[in-house]
């Protein structure tokens, strides 16, 4: 992978974010439409995640719902480390 700031996060791109998976990095790549492929960490760009990231830069701090609990109080908060290309 290579680094590449400070451009925005967009479809087609990976992201390497803090917060989603307690006390883990993880990288996620986000393709155009509703194409997704769990095993490679690949979600569509209009999902809830997708929607919340396409956007942001690296050291940017963003806050997902957490749905887990249902209630409107509860969210994650994910820290965008590095965006890039491969």
């Amino acid at each position: 992978m290579t680094v590449e700031t400070p451009q925005t996060l967009g479809t087609g791109m990976w992201v390497k974010v803090r917060g989603l998976v307690p006390g883990e990095e993880t990288v996620l790549r986000f393709l155009p439409g509703s194409k997704t492929n769990y095993r490679r960490r690949e979600l569509p760009a209009d999902s809830l995640l997708g929607n919340t990231l396409i956007g942001a830069k690296a050291g940017d701090r963003v806050r997902l719902p957490a749905f887990d609990d249902l209630t409107e109080d509860d969210w994650i908060e994910l820290e965008v480390l590095a965006i890039g290309y491969d």
